[in-house]
C-alpha cells in the first residue's frame, strides 16, 4: 500500500470515529496509552469544513482496513487488515498525549488529535488543512485528497444527497473520525 492511499485509508478511519456519542467515562492524558489499547471499530465519519460538518455514510468509502478494524497494542504498535494481509505499525503520543501519530511500515506517518477518548469510544482528527495554503505539505495534501474523496461521495452529482453548488466553498477541510472498543 504507498504512502498515499495509507494516508486516505487512515484519514476515512478517522470520519467514521467522530460521531460516536461521548461516554461519561474520560480519561486523563496519562491514562491516554492504556485506554489506546484496544481494537478498535471505526464507525462514522465526517468532513469539517470552515463553514459545516458533513457526515459521510460508512458504507460510501472504505475504512483503513479489509473489516474496519484496527487493533492498537501496549507495546506501540498496530495491526490492519488490508487486501486479506496483516499490515503493522508503530503509534506514539506527543503533546501532552492529546497527538496520535500512526506510521506503517513504509515509515509513513499521519497524526491525529485525539479529540475525546473514553474507555468504549475514541474520536480522532485530523489537523485542518488551509485549502488557500499555496504549497501544501504531503500530510495537508494527503487530508485534502481524502476531504474531497469523501466529500464527493455524498455530492448529488454522484448520486449523494448534497447539491455542493449550493453550498459555501471551503477555506478548511478536516476529517474526523470515530471508532467504537470492541
Amino acid at each position: 500500500m504507498n504512502r498515499l492511499s495509507t494516508l486516505i485509508a487512515l484519514l476515512f478511519v478517522s470520519l467514521f470515529l467522530a460521531n460516536c456519542k461521548k461516554s461519561t467515562d474520560a480519561v486523563s492524558p496519562a491514562d491516554v496509552p492504556s485506554q489506546l489499547a484496544r481494537k478498535w471499530a471505526f464507525s462514522e465519519i465526517f468532513v469539517q469544513t470552515d463553514a459545516k460538518r458533513y457526515t459521510i455514510p460508512p458504507t460510501n468509502v472504505q475504512l483503513a482496513s479489509d473489516d474496519n478494524l484496527i487493533t492498537i497494542l501496549s507495546g506501540g504498535t498496530y495491526t490492519y487488515v488490508d487486501n486479506k494481509v496483516t499490515k503493522n505499525g508503530k503509534w506514539a503520543l506527543s503533546n501532552n498525549n492529546q497527538t496520535l501519530t500512526l506510521t506503517d511500515a513504509d515509515a509513513d506517518a499521519s497524526s491525529w488529535q485525539i479529540v475525546s477518548l473514553t474507555s468504549s469510544t475514541m474520536e480522532l482528527g485530523t489537523i485542518t488543512v488551509d485549502l488557500s495554503k499555496a504549497k501544501q505539505t504531503d500530510e495537508e495534501a494527503g487530508v485534502a485528497f481524502a476531504c474531497g474523496i469523501a466529500l464527493s461521495t455524498i455530492d448529488k452529482k454522484s448520486g449523494g444527497t448534497v447539491d455542493f453548488t449550493k453550498e459555501p466553498t471551503p477555506k478548511t477541510v478536516q476529517l474526523i473520525v470515530k471508532a467504537k472498543a470492541q
